[in-house]
């Protein structure tokens, strides 16, 4: 999700070197990538014309070994192993000017697929349909305009899958979780809002099965409900909003925000499992500065960033920050 913010972030400052560790509220903190802008192997592109929504679209996904960070404005996936050494590229068959910009993006069954934001803006607002690419970059086809109602303003978002997968996960506004296969068919509508329930997809686990959110309109209430893909029976329902669970039980919610009275922002890291009523909270803070071929650079968390945050199955968080300095992708270990 994208968070605007328009307070300047100072803090403390994390210096890393050849092996980026930070150590705060006892876990540990490295930072994989930590890029410029621009368009050479390990930069990501950004638009400063005015034609895009945000200048950039970044989204990653962890596979197997492999970390791939979508490179929307280059026409590329550039994929890294664990550790944030660079291994290759994947070149998209596209010009986004023409086709429109990728937003988010999964892989199933070893093609890619993706949210497309299209003109004027190419925003991740009014998505209607979701594009399939080879794994070397060509273009296969478009799906799911079909499955957007025509008297409603609603689009899908959030592209979710893994290894464990049956079926791509997809959100469709507040109303649906649809379940689509690797040719675009729809296979089922796992969810559906009724009422005034308002549903989002929030994140999937580790067998594949969709994280769910739950709001009522007009009532206090959140919940989280993990659902059977197949029986699309609720398999575990809890108070409040997570995204992620890993392979011992524990949610995840992670999002930045703005502490006004400080002047601040601050990266909160909310970890919840029902069973063993552990509930932890992790913050991070401040500037970060980094030194690459003795090289200083400095990122500052200021106006205007977009986050993405993923877990993996054992629990290692994966937090993506675009900042006006760069690009920067940490990894969180708080299990001992």
């Amino acid at each position: 999700m994208t968070n605007k913010l328009t307070m300047l972030f100072i803090g403390l400052f994390m210096v890393i070197s050849a092996f980026p560790v930070s150590a705060e509220n006892d876990v540990k903190i490295e930072v994989l990538i930590a890029e410029d802008w621009g368009n050479k192997v390990g930069e990501f592109g950004i638009e400063k014309a005015g034609k895009t929504e945000d200048g950039y679209a970044l989204d990653f996904f962890i596979a197997k070994d492999s970390i791939y960070i979508l490179d929307a404005i280059n026409n590329r996936v550039q994929v890294f192993d664990l550790k944030g050494k660079f291994k290759k590229i994947i070149k998209l068959q596209m010009k986004w000017q023409d086709f429109g910009l990728p937003r988010e993006m999964t892989l199933f069954q070893n093609n890619l697929f993706f949210l497309v934001g299209k003109p004027p803006h190419y925003s991740a607002n009014g998505i209607r349909e979701i594009y399939k690419f080879t794994y070397n970059g060509e273009f296969i086809k478009r799906f799911g305009k079909e499955y957007i109602p025509k008297k409603r303003e609603e689009y899908f978002y959030h592209l979710l899958s893994n290894e464990n997968s049956a079926y791509i996960i997809c959100g469709l506004g507040g109303i649906k979780v649809l379940a689509f296969d690797g040719d675009g068919n729809l296979k089922d509508t796992l969810r559906e809002a009724s009422g005034k329930e308002v549903v989002e997809l929030m994140g999937i686990d580790v067998e594949g099965n969709p994280i769910i959110s739950k709001i009522i309109l007009g009532k206090k209430l959140s919940q989280t409900f993990l659902l059977d893909t197949k029986s699309k029976a609720v398999k575990e329902e809890i108070k409040d909003i997570y995204s992620w669970r890993d392979k011992d039980g524990n949610y995840y919610f992670i999002k930045t925000n703005n502490l006004r009275k400080k002047n601040d922002l601050i990266t909160k890291i909310d970890i919840y499992n029902p069973t063993t009523k552990l509930h932890k909270n992790i913050q991070m803070s401040g500037d970060i500065k980094t030194i690459k071929n003795n090289k200083e650079k400095l990122f500052r968390y200021q106006i205007n960033f977009t986050e993405v945050a993923k877990v993996d199955a054992d629990g290692n968080i994966y937090h993506l920050i675009a900042l006006e300095d760069g690009v920067l992708l940490r990894k969180i270990t708080w299990k001992n």
